[in-house]
Parts: C-alpha cells; sequence; structure tokens
C-alpha cells in the first residue's frame, strides 16, 4: 500500500511524518468511503473481487470501523443477466447484518441516459448528508489481499496522518517492480520511501513518497484499479472531465484524469 504525497520540496518530504499536518478535527472511525466497482460482462471475476473483501468480517468493537458504500456501476448484456443477478443477490446477503456496508446498483444502458458519463456525474454529485469523505475506484479484475475494511482504516491513517498525502495506491508495493500494463521496468523511489506504521494489529501500515521522484506506475496518480482519493479531488477530476470525453469509458476516464 502506497501513499503519494505533494510538496514544495523533496528535501522535506524524506523526513518522518509531521504531526503539525495531522488533521485532528477527523478521525478514521468518521470516515464515509463510497466504493466504485466496475464491472462489464465479468459477474464471476466480480464475485471474486467481493469475496477478497471479506464484507462479513468481525473486526471487534475496539476497532474503528469505516462507512462503506458500495456502488455497482454495471455494463451487462442479456447473456449475463442472470448470473449478476446471483451475484448481487449474493453481496446483499453477506452484507445484510452489516451495520456499517451499503450497496446501489448502477446499470449503465448506452441506448438510454443511463450512460457511463450521466452514471458518474450521478454517483459523485451527492448531496450534504450522504457526502463522503473519500472515495475509492476499482475494476472486478482485481483482488484484495486484506480485507477491504483493513485496506480503507489503512488509508485513512495515511491520509489523516499528513495532509499532504493526496492518493493511496493499493495496488502498489515496494516488492513489486514491473509495470504490468507497459511490460517495463517501473523501480519503486526507494530512496525517498518512507513507512508509516499501523496503529492497529489490522493495520500494516504503508509507504508515502513525493509524486515527482516516482516513475511510470509509481507517477500514476489517478488509479481506477484500486485508487482512493478525497472526496473534493474526485469532483474536481470529474468536473473536469465532462468537457472531454473523459466520462465515456472507464479506461478514458483513467487516462485523461492522469
Amino acid at each position: 500500500n502506497d501513499s503519494q504525497e505533494s510538496s514544495d520540496s523533496v528535501e522535506e518530504n524524506e523526513h518522518s511524518v509531521d504531526s503539525s499536518s495531522c488533521d485532528g478535527s477527523i478521525r478514521a472511525q468518521d470516515s464515509h468511503v463510497k466504493v466504485v466497482i466496475f464491472s462489464k460482462d465479468r459477474p464471476w471475476q466480480l464475485q471474486q473481487l467481493v469475496r477478497s473483501m471479506r464484507l462479513d468480517e468481525k473486526r471487534g468493537t475496539t476497532i474503528p470501523e469505516t462507512t462503506i458504500s458500495l456502488q455497482l456501476l454495471l455494463h451487462i448484456t442479456e447473456e449475463y443477466q442472470a448470473a449478476y443477478e446471483a451475484v448481487i443477490a449474493s453481496i446483499e446477503r453477506t452484507i445484510t447484518s452489516a451495520t456499517n456496508i451499503f450497496m446501489t446498483c448502477h446499470r449503465e444502458n448506452t441506448k438510454s441516459l443511463t450512460s457511463f458519463q450521466c452514471l458518474m456525474e450521478n454517483i459523485v454529485e451527492v448531496d450534504a448528508e450522504e457526502k463522503p469523505s473519500h472515495w475509492m475506484f476499482i475494476t472486478d479484475d482485481c483482488i484484495l489481499l486484506v480485507s477491504l475494511q483493513t485496506l480503507l482504516q489503512t488509508a485513512m491513517y495515511a491520509f489523516y496522518s499528513n495532509t499532504k498525502v493526496k492518493c493511496f495506491l493499493s495496488r502498489l508495493h515496494p516488492g513489486i517492480s514491473w509495470t504490468q500494463t507497459r511490460s517495463l521496468p517501473s523501480p519503486p523511489p526507494r530512496s525517498c520511501l518512507r513507512f508509516l506504521p499501523g496503529r492497529t494489529p489490522h493495520d500494516r501500515g504503508a509507504y508515502v513518497y513525493p509524486l515527482e521522484r516516482g516513475e511510470l506506475d509509481w507517477a500514476y496518480p489517478w488509479d481506477l484499479s484500486g485508487g482512493i482519493y478525497k472526496h473534493d479531488l474526485v469532483k474536481k477530476i470529474i468536473e473536469n472531465l465532462k468537457s472531454t470525453d473523459g466520462l465515456s469509458h472507464p479506461n478514458r476516464m483513467e487516462i485523461d484524469g492522469n
């Protein structure tokens, strides 16, 4: 898990986390994260992703829980309709006893007003009462190696421990030095990685680094494969993409968002 931060100078970022940057007014247990899952005609992959999230995980009363709003953004052709309905029903059964997890399904229809762009605009345009503190984007070909609740707790602590942190990229790790999408070496910026220890046994901690020191995957801040962002940043990016074709497709949204 890695967090990217912007900075006035690289030297400043290479020091330990500055407690003066901490936002004491918000704590992880106050967080509300909207998790947008993109899935197109891959119900089995969606099922495996959701299973890896361990939505029914019991964490105990001493561990603060983040409120999670699952937003399934689905593109379904007729032959996959029944399989998707079964997956959705399975998710509903899993979260039925959870007090902090909710789900909404958004179905894309290119022949009506429920196009991808309309769905994204509607998802982001929330009223003040349901305004999330953060957003997570993930595609149905991803698998989590820790529970979703654990991942979000780690991300929230990274955000609230240092206000310079702009995004949390859950698919990066210092042990991964190859970019699959471009089939090229993508070495981590090891000289400026700073470890931020976790606060609980569930929290494994994260690495923080200045974005300008990264290359390839390590300089790709807007990531729909597990990226986590503050609400205001997401809203700003979506607004900027309205004037382009950036909301025509998830791939376009990621490329133009960067």
